[in-house]
């Protein structure tokens, strides 16, 4: 899975959260995975940051260390763009859950 992939699955999560609170239907059982759900998602999210940072911290050195054309060290900050909008894009798809939760616990 990717950012972009977590971020759409957090989204679909929320939006159905938001359905259920919609509809009033509380259940306990239901609650516990959406927490359980969340967990694993933050998890996932710190594991591919983690990766990306990695990945930066070596492209940067090799930007570093060669002689890269404007071209592609244009293309290399446009990837580092990229990447930085899909994590700022997951972020607040993570807020948007952990507030649909919250939502869906106070019908209780």
């Amino acid at each position: 899975m990717d950012l972009k992939d977590l971020s759409l699955s957090l989204s679909v999560s929320s939006n159905a959260v938001f359905t259920n609170c919609y509809h009033s239907r509380f259940d306990s059982r239901l609650y516990e995975a959406y927490l359980a759900n969340y967990d694993s998602s933050c998890a996932l999210y710190d594991s591919l940051k983690e990766k990306v940072e990695v990945v930066k911290i070596a492209v940067m050195a090799k930007m570093m260390s060669s002689d890269f054309s404007e071209q592609e060290l244009n293309l290399l900050y446009s990837s580092f763009d990229a990447i930085q909008k899909a994590t700022t894009m997951v972020d607040s798809n993570l807020n948007y859950y952990d507030l649909s939760i919250k939502a869906y616990n106070s019908i209780r």
